[in-house]
């Protein structure tokens, strides 16, 4: 679907993104045009307001600054909307966000930990690398990263590593879990379409 840059121009100057910023290329982390990774991200479905706060990140055109900050929000934000947008942004950021989301997945903070699998239901199966980690936090101690790390299993789609863990979580203590592992599975057992 092609979109009239007449909608990219008005969608673009609405959250405060008029031009290209220059931004020095002196290493080697992906860079693109600000405007695109503000598009990426809106497209994806970060909010407005929050891609423009994000935008003041230093060298916003460069991804792996903009994932370098936006796992910091992980770590020290004490609001969870933000926290979830952050998520939301790291999901959509992928691969340069798979390496600093696993990390995270290992958080003893267990909203770190959740939010951080809450953005691979969002990468899906660009996110095929965190299976190990995903399993690993189907134990974690809080049920509701369980329960994220079932959906992300589920979103990432077929794998012999996740149908027998997610096969175990059937039997979770939580029923939440129990319903995240059986909605997984189905997914990654569901024929192709």
């Amino acid at each position: 679907m092609r979109v009239p840059i007449l909608v990219l121009a008005l969608l673009l100057s609405a959250i405060g993104c008029n031009a290209p910023e220059d931004v020095p290329r002196s290493d080697t982390s992906p860079t693109l045009n600000a405007d695109m990774l503000r598009l990426h991200l809106l497209i994806q479905g970060a909010d407005p307001a929050f891609v423009k706060e994000l935008d003041r990140t230093p060298g916003f055109a460069n991804v792996d600054r903009v994932v370098d900050r936006l796992i910091q929000m992980l770590h020290t934000d004490p609001d969870a909307k933000r926290k979830a947008q952050a998520s939301a942004c790291l999901g959509a950021l992928s691969p340069n966000s798979i390496r600093p989301l696993v990390q995270a997945l290992d958080s003893k903070d267990g909203d770190v930990a959740m939010y951080a699998a809450g953005a691979f239901v969002k990468m899906g199966p660009n996110g095929r690398q965190a299976v190990p980690a995903l399993i690993k936090a189907l134990n974690h101690e809080q049920w509701a990263v369980r329960a994220f790390a079932a959906k992300a299993l589920g979103a990432i789609g077929p794998d012999l590593r996740s149908k027998a863990a997610l096969n175990k979580s059937l039997s979770d203590s939580n029923p939440f879990v129990q319903k995240a592992a059986a909605d997984a599975l189905q997914k990654i057992q569901a024929p192709a379409k």
